[in-house]
């Protein structure tokens, strides 16, 4: 009787124990403690996807490339004396402040013989030049190819795509086999043929002496209020000379800021305009540009701030070396041989960690470390709160940089083919197992580095890595240089 109380007893006790464990009134030190852990781990992941959040690439760094540069589509030449005009929008679109009322002041254009009118066909502003082993092409600012990496770098001082007048962009490449073309306004071939020309200001721009406005026209004096014609309704930059009668060699002071209906709005003595005036703010520094040949000598480059033409008063200390300029909001400067960015209040958005980057595309920029670029999308970026760090635009390093097998291609190349059809292929290889590179279109005649046959096609080298084939002469007429 007594053994079977017993049972009776164990068996109560384990159902009791059961009940508890159940219930959370057994083992108390250990229950409370899962959704503890559990809220630990909850907290935890926030801060693990912050340490491995990145920036936005609208194009993944991957771009071996050795430079990038803006198009420019102002047709003036730009010479010392003239005033320094406010620009407004991207490059491309920098010739549409030439009013047609101002025609009147250009020089004709001489272009292969003929005179041109002054109109100038628009361009796309989604478009940059980019530069890689001795070859130029354009490309969008999402990365893509608008012309392949096949127009050779000029062996002149001048850069190989550039902006003629009446004509647009083009190149002119000086050695054996002269290579020039013209490139479509849609950025899309090569039009064949040669280009020139020469061409002057809309007037020869103002100037300060003795405290009087002039104009570098007829060095006549201006009338306060009287409108400013290089202006184009925007505000725009005067020369302050020093005291004489001689502008052209007397010093150069500073610079005035003055509307367009000829007010000025301040005196900016001993700063000088670094690269342009645009969409209203101008890099400014306190040593004059090596082109402004009335300056008595030159020490070191100054430092540079960035001022807001509006109020004439400066957004950032004197601190950067270099500044390109405001579109989009933002701004690419330099600073101790690094790039970042800066906003309109001056505010820094990045860290400065890039060799080089572009100006600002509809919020999106070029940016380039060891010779990688990619292009960020810089105003989401900052709109996201991301910090903009080389740990948030590398996680996983930096980048190599370029690799030994891009060569750089010979200038002295050994003909020219004419494209004979549209949307001829261009490949990695001679060979139609190549990667798929982009398109040339008919008309587009490019130089050729390199022959190479198979038993279907002939191929010829283009640049460093492409190839456009040719079937007995139907799609490309090949020409060889002259040889002595």
């Amino acid at each position: 009787m007594g053994e079977e109380n017993n049972m009776k007893l164990r068996r109560l006790l384990r159902i009791c124990m059961t009940l508890c464990l159940l219930t959370g009134c057994a083992g108390g030190s250990t229950a409370p403690a899962e959704p503890e852990a559990e809220e630990l781990q909850e907290s935890a992941e926030p801060s693990a996807s912050a340490d491995t959040v990145s920036v936005h690439w609208v194009r993944e760094p991957d771009l071996k490339l050795d430079g990038i540069y803006e198009l420019e589509a102002t047709p003036y030449w730009g010479i010392p004396e003239t005033t320094v005009n406010e620009r407004r929008g991207y490059p491309q679109e920098w010739d549409d402040t030439i009013k047609p009322e101002y025609v009147h002041y250009m020089e004709p254009y001489i272009i292969a013989g003929d005179f041109y009118s002054t109109d100038v066909p628009a361009y796309t502003s989604d478009a940059i030049a980019v530069i890689s082993d001795g070859a130029e092409g354009i490309y969008d600012y999402s990365g893509n190819e608008k012309i392949s990496l096949c127009i050779p770098q000029s062996t002149s001082s001048s850069t190989g795509i550039s902006y003629y007048p009446g004509t647009g962009f083009g190149f002119n490449i000086n050695f054996p086999g002269l290579y020039t073309g013209i490139l479509n306004a849609d950025f899309t071939g090569v039009i064949p043929g040669n280009y020139g020309g020469v061409g002057g200001e809309p007037g020869a721009g103002y100037y300060i002496m003795n405290g009087q406005l002039y104009h570098g026209d007829n060095n006549s004096p201006v009338t306060d209020g009287t409108p400013i014609a290089d202006a184009y309704d925007h505000n725009c930059l005067v020369k302050i000379l020093s005291s004489g009668n001689d502008p052209y060699t007397a010093t150069i002071l500073g610079y005035a800021v003055y509307d367009a209906q000829g007010k000025k709005k301040k005196e900016l003595e001993g700063l000088f305009p670094v690269n342009y005036y645009v969409n209203g703010f101008s890099a400014m520094s306190t040593q004059a540009n090596e082109y402004d040949r009335t300056i008595e000598q030159f020490v070191n480059k100054g430092q540079i701030a960035l001022y807001n033409m509006n109020t004439c008063e400066p957004i950032t200390e004197a601190v950067y070396t270099n500044a390109k300029y405001f579109e989009s909001g933002f701004c690419p400067v330099e600073k101790d041989g690094k790039w970042g960015f800066i906003d309109e209040t001056g505010n820094e958005v990045t860290d400065f960690i890039f060799d080089d980057a572009s100006s600002v595309y509809e919020g999106k920029a070029f940016v380039g470390t060891n010779g990688i670029y990619g292009v960020i999308d810089l105003a989401r970026t900052v709109s996201d709160n991301i910090p903009i760090t080389m740990d948030t635009c590398y996680p996983n390093g930096v980048p190599e940089g370029k690799t030994p097998e891009h060569g750089e291609i010979p200038f002295q190349n050994i003909g020219t083919a004419q494209v004979k059809v549209d949307n001829l292929n261009t490949r990695s290889l001679p060979s139609t197992d190549g990667e798929k590179l982009g398109i040339i279109h008919m008309n587009s005649i490019l130089p050729v580095f390199e022959i190479s046959k198979d038993d279907k096609y002939t191929w010829y080298r283009i640049s460093d890595n492409a190839w456009i084939a040719d079937q007995n002469g139907e799609w490309v007429e090949f020409k060889e240089n002259w040889k002595e």
